[in-house]
């Protein structure tokens, strides 16, 4: 049985207040036999161009992963002038850092706005797992093929010239249209 996605107009709410920038947790993604091996190769020029990764395949779409949804905070306007007066030695702000939980509270996601991603991303089958201190991400687990289609991806398995096993995604994700 296919997920069920939220409506179109929750997720067109979502659009303008939670950028999907689908940020897969590579180094998590890496098995146990994906262990960098020593390379055996003679020294090259300082400027060679370093081998293209083989491209294995798509992702197992059983495979469980973990994702990282980047949300679009409040107050940006606020927020690139809090940043000009940080750097700024004659502003009275000058190195006046906030904690993260501060930051939260001025910049970060709104509570709304991280029910509705959380509501999304469990309607759709995954599990959230956490969310930054900033409130900027909302962290998931599940099914490559459940994040495939709930973000429009295709994953394709990659093997580095060093061995290193890793997946990408073949475009940038997008929420679903329905």
């Amino acid at each position: 049985m296919s997920p069920r996605f939220p409506s179109s107009k929750r997720l067109r709410a979502l659009i303008p207040v939670a950028t999907v920038l689908l940020a897969l947790l590579v180094a998590g993604c890496a098995g146990p036999s994906a262990a960098p091996r020593a390379s055996h190769s003679p020294a090259t020029s300082a400027h060679a161009k370093p081998p293209a990764p083989l491209r294995l395949g798509p992702t197992d779409p059983t495979r469980t992963i973990a994702i990282s949804l980047v949300l679009r905070g409040q107050a940006p306007d606020q927020l690139g002038t809090m940043l000009a007066a940080l750097n700024n030695p004659s502003s009275p702000g000058y190195h006046h850092y906030l904690t993260p939980q501060e930051f939260a509270v001025r910049f970060g996601a709104s509570a709304s706005t991280l029910a509705a991603a959380g509501h999304t991303l469990t309607a759709a089958g995954l599990t959230v797992t956490g969310r930054s201190a900033n409130g900027l991400l909302l962290d998931a687990r599940g099914p490559v093929g459940t994040i495939e289609s709930l973000f429009g991806v295709q994953l394709i398995d990659y093997r580095a010239a060093d061995g290193t096993l890793f997946y990408q995604a073949v475009a940038a994700a997008r929420l679903p249209a329905g």
